[in-house]
């Protein structure tokens, strides 16, 4: 019988090959196996570990079985995509803000069918509000004209780097995700069809 912490990632291969060995694994959650007193040293937690378990005082975590873990490995991975996605978006919208194109204002979403034509065709180097106001979507609310007052901006190279740089990082996310979706569907169908 073995009783571990689950802090970090060092346990998993760790549990993998003891488990293949037939021992009886008890994986403590760090909060439940801290020592109250003196300098913290790996014998000294591994002594505390081991008396708490022989006083059967350790209970598991719940640990999933594998194919609930790759699906959640698969889940992760897209919602830390997600995360940079927004990040990137978010810095988009500053730097039209700083640019003095206020897209934010004529557009409900600067990264919908309208927003994200603009933004494209401002960071190819048209600068032309008119023309950038042209990219209007039907659906959109605002009329070019309404558009293009808005797209009157500074033209500061800095910035228009930064958001190239950032409306770059964006798509690159954006495929990120779309490639995390196909493996999930793939997974999930593989796994719906595999036999019982």
């Amino acid at each position: 019988s073995v009783a571990m912490e689950s802090t970090g990632a060092y346990w998993q291969n760790l549990y993998v090959e003891l488990s293949k060995c037939g021992f009886d694994i008890v994986l403590a959650n760090g909060k439940f196996t801290k020592n109250a007193k003196g300098k913290k040293t790996d014998v000294k937690d591994s002594r505390w570990i081991q008396k708490l378990h022989a006083l059967g005082l350790l209970t598991s975590s719940f640990l999933p079985d594998e194919t609930t873990e790759q699906l959640r490995t698969y889940c992760r991975q897209r919602t830390n995509w997600l995360s940079m996605s927004a990040e990137a978006s978010s810095k988009m919208q500053k730097y039209l803000k700083l640019l003095n194109f206020r897209l934010d204002v004529v557009v409900k979403d600067i990264c919908g069918l309208t927003g994200m034509a603009i933004i494209d065709d401002i960071c190819k180097g048209n600068l032309d509000p008119v023309k950038l106001a042209q990219h209007r979507h039907y659906n959109c609310r605002k009329s070019e004209e309404e558009i293009a007052r808005a797209l009157k901006g500074n033209n500061r190279e800095d910035y228009l780097f930064g958001l190239k740089q950032e409306y770059e990082s964006y798509l690159f996310f954006q495929e990120k995700i779309k490639a995390c979706d196909k493996q999930i569907d793939q997974f999930l169908k593989s796994q719906i069809n595999a036999d019982p």
